[in-house]
């Protein structure tokens, strides 16, 4: 399973279930198959701040793209700024062609957690047993 596939899944389930509040995401994918934990330094710094400073707001520009057969997409607008009200790096564990589990872990809950786990990574049952949030996607 690649992140785009799991992305288009998050985007479904959250096109059900909307969130009453602005929500920013980083997706992050464990194969049960062949890992146990996720290791906390797949979240890149970047990816860290990008989230922590989404709480505080963003401009983000739209980028003028064009199709491959030449024409320009028409794009809604050109620049947005956003607040979230909560950002989360969700870690989606799954079992191919069996389950997938998201685990939302909010951005500063992750970071305090990343500094005082006895581990450099975490399974879904820690997860699970530390009380975040747990969907089926």
């Amino acid at each position: 399973m690649k992140e785009s596939q799991i992305t288009i899944n998050w985007k479904h389930f959250i096109e059900k279930n909307k969130p009453n509040k602005t929500e920013t995401y980083e997706l992050k994918l464990v194969n049960l198959e062949k890992t146990k934990s996720f290791a906390f330094n797949r979240v890149a710094e970047h990816q860290i701040l990008g989230l922590q400073t989404s709480l505080e707001g963003l401009w983000l520009k739209i980028a003028d793209t064009t199709s491959l057969s030449g024409f320009t997409n028409q794009k809604p607008f050109d620049v947005i700024w956003i607040k979230s009200y909560e950002a989360y790096v969700i870690v989606v564990f799954y079992m191919p062609r069996k389950f997938k589990k998201a685990v939302l872990i909010p951005i500063n809950d992750f970071v305090k957690l990343k500094e005082v786990f006895p581990r450099k990574s975490i399974k879904l049952n820690e997860l699970e047993g530390l009380g975040f949030k747990v969907y089926l996607i």
